[in-house]
């Protein structure tokens, strides 16, 4: 009983694909340290978006690019609504829950105010003029 067990079992494991067992490569880089930041997420499994249901905002295409491009992550997500993912943000301040979060207008200035997002800036920013960089929100702070 238990040899025929091994057979299934191995014979199971035989049609898993090999990307299961190492990290895949990209061909190329779209950005410097892209496969660092893939090989990270591929030790973690998941991304977790807030506020990105797939049915509204072409979320669902762009989940379907992410996935090609990055095969052994999984996009988990949750449509709360910009108001709702604020708050669940602020309540898990100490131990977050989300990788990325979208959020509408009043909601994302609510979040910056409340000092919820995390710095970043985009590869491509210096193809950008410094006037569009710079952001001021609710007269408290500029950030180039």
């Amino acid at each position: 009983m238990q040899r025929s067990f091994a057979y299934c079992l191995l014979s199971a494991l035989s049609l898993l694909p090999l990307s299961a067992y190492a990290a895949n490569t990209l061909d190329a880089e779209l950005y410097d340290g892209e496969q660092a930041l893939y090989d990270a997420a591929q030790e973690e499994g998941l991304v977790v978006s807030f506020d990105t249901g797939p049915t509204w905002a072409n979320w669902q295409s762009q989940f379907n690019r992410f996935t090609e491009r990055y095969p052994g992550v999984q996009i988990v997500f949750n449509d709360l609504g910009s108001g709702a993912t604020v708050v669940a943000l602020e309540q898990a301040r100490n131990r977050p829950q989300a990788d990325t979060a979208y959020y509408y207008a009043s909601s994302a200035i609510n979040a910056y105010e409340k000092e919820l997002l995390s710095p970043f800036t985009p590869s491509i920013s210096t193809a950008f003029p410094m006037s569009s960089k710079q952001t001021r929100v609710s007269g408290s702070r500029s950030t180039p």
